[in-house]
C-alpha cells in the first residue's frame, strides 16, 4: 500500500519524461517537499536517523549475547563467557564494536552496506524453515508449546522465496555475502579446534556449508538462459 500511495502521489508534471528520468535522492522526503509538506519531510529525515540508531542498539546487545551463547554451547574462547557486575559480557561487547568498525571499512557506500546486511538477514531467515522441517522429522516427540500448521507447505515456500530474494539482490551483493560467511565459518572452525570441548562432525560441517556456497549459485552465468523457444 505504501508503494501504491507513493506512485499515485507523484505529480504528473514530474513524469513527463518517464519513470527513468525521475531522480529522487530521498523519495518520500522529496515527495513531501514537492507537496509542500515540509513538516513531514522533517519527520522523515529525523526517522532516517533515529531508526538506524535503534537498530544499532539492538544489534549491539544481540551480538555479545550470541557470542556468550556460543561459549555456553562449548564453542570459542572461555573469555567470551566473562561478564561484568551488570551481567554484560565485556569482551563480547568490545568484539562487537571491532566487528562493527570493520564492517564500515570495505564498503564503498552506506547503501551497499545496507544491501549486504539485508541479504545476510534473508540468509539467516532461510535457515528457519529448513531447521523447523528437519526437527519435525528428527525430534517429533519433543514438547512444542507452539506448533505451526502447514509447515510441510510453508517451509519450502519460505526457503524458495528467500532464495529468490537473494538472486534478485544481484552478484554485487552475493559475492560479499559469500566472503563474509566464509570468514565467519572459518572463525567458528578455528575456535572449535582451539578452544572447544565439543567437536563438530565433518558431516555437520558439510551440511552447514550450503549458506556459504549459496551466494555463488546466484553469480552471473550460474542460471542458464532461457531458450529461444
Amino acid at each position: 500500500m505504501l508503494e501504491v500511495a507513493f506512485a499515485g502521489a507523484i505529480p504528473a508534471r514530474d513524469l513527463i519524461h518517464g519513470w527513468a528520468r525521475l531522480n529522487l535522492a530521498s523519495p518520500y522526503a522529496n515527495l513531501a517537499i514537492t507537496l509542500n509538506l515540509g513538516w513531514l519531510a522533517v519527520v522523515l529525515y529525523a526517522d532516517a536517523i533515529v531508526s538506524p540508531f535503534g537498530t544499532g542498539l539492538v544489534y549491539a546487545a544481540a551480538l555479545p549475547r550470541s557470542l556468550y551463547a556460543f561459549r555456553q554451547n562449548g564453542y570459542l574462547s572461555r573469555a567470551l563467557q566473562r561478564v561484568n557486575r551488570y551481567g554484560a559480557p565485556n569482551i563480547g561487547i568490545a568484539l562487537s564494536f571491532i566487528v562493527g568498525v570493520l564492517f564500515l571499512l570495505p564498503f564503498p557506500s552506506w547503501q551497499k552496506m545496507v544491501g549486504i546486511l539485508s541479504s545476510a538477514t534473508i540468509i539467516a531467515d532461510m535457515i528457519g524453515p529448513v531447521a523447523a522441517a528437519t526437527l519435525r522429522r528428527t525430534a517429533p516427540d519433543v514438547p512444542r508449546p507452539f506448533r505451526a500448521r502447514g509447515l510441510v507447505i510453508l517451509a519450502p515456500i519460505g526457503f524458495v522465496v528467500g532464495g529468490l530474494i537473494e538472486y534478485w539482490s544481484g552478484w554485487d551483493v552475493n559475492w560479499w555475502m559469500g566472503v563474509l560467511l566464509l570468514v565467519g565459518s572459518c572463525s567458528i572452525q578455528l575456535g572449535d579446534i582451539a578452544c572447544s570441548a565439543v567437536r563438530v562432525k565433518t558431516s555437520d560441517w558439510r551440511s552447514g556449508s550450503y549458506p556459504i556456497s549459496a551466494p555463488s549459485r546466484f553469480s552471473p552465468g550460474s542460471v542458464p538462459a532461457a531458450s529461444a523457444a
